[in-house]
């Protein structure tokens, strides 16, 4: 049970127009950060490069838990903010070509012309 109160900031003008499964996705990616604080984890990169090896999967679960409709997106999402880690690294240099297509569906997600659109 974690006894542990932090607080998440959201970068509003970049989520201005996001769609609502990359809001989720956000927000479960700075949970992640709660949780790796907690364990003692310093450091964004220290922390993202955990995230990579122990979250990026449950991060895509849940996703796919919330809007059963997102398939592989769900994945791809699961991946933004860890593009500079070892392993986000590694593969958009060993595979560039679907790097650079999963870039452009978090971008579609980011500015909401794919997904799920926020009511205002």
């Amino acid at each position: 049970m974690f006894n542990v109160i932090t607080t998440v900031y959201l970068n509003n003008p970049l989520l201005q127009n996001a769609s609502q499964e990359y809001i989720a996705a956000t927000l479960l990616h700075e949970i992640a950060h709660g949780i790796l604080t907690y364990e003692k984890i310093d450091g964004s990169s220290a922390q993202h490069n955990e995230m990579f090896k122990k979250y990026r999967t449950e991060v895509a679960a849940g996703l796919k838990e919330m809007f059963p409709g997102i398939k592989d997106y769900a994945d791809v999402l699961a991946y933004e903010g860890l593009d500079g880690t070892i392993w986000g690294s590694a593969l958009k240099t060993v595979f560039p070509t679907s790097w650079n297509a999963m870039v452009v569906i978090m971008e579609a997600y980011r500015n909401g012309s794919k997904g799920t659109k926020c009511s205002k």
